[in-house]
């Protein structure tokens, strides 16, 4: 079974477009100049599901705005997984930083049921 297919928290669609400005490749705080476009896929209290025509890399650290709600939050993902998709990336990150607030939402947000359906063809 695929490492990537284990779950901790439930997963729910949670579609939106955000840029990433800064990461850390191992521990190097990497400036970008042009930002790394993520579409964000699916969400749980254990982090988000990406995709992104740009290449991201196992293991970096994305710094990015996370959109959830009515609010905007500030967090750190680090890349757990990444599949080379036809014309995309599809990746998972793992959440390293985010507000509490955000995190006590998520948790909520997990304990409402089932999981919602996934589209799998992002």
């Amino acid at each position: 079974m695929n490492p990537h297919l284990l779950r901790h928290h439930a997963r729910v669609r949670h579609e939106d477009k955000t840029m990433c400005w800064r990461y850390y490749d191992e521990k190097e705080l990497i400036e970008l100049e042009n930002p790394l476009e993520l579409y964000i896929v699916d969400i749980s209290a254990g982090g988000v599901g990406v995709k992104s025509f740009n290449t991201i890399s196992k293991g970096n650290i994305l710094i990015f705005e996370l959109p959830f709600g009515l609010s905007t939050y500030k967090v750190m993902g680090k890349v757990m997984w990444v599949d080379k998709r036809e014309d995309c990336y599809r990746g998972g990150l793992e959440f390293v930083s985010l507000p509490f607030s955000l995190k006590e939402s998520l948790i909520e947000l997990s304990k409402l049921g089932e999981e919602a359906p996934l589209v799998e063809n992002y």
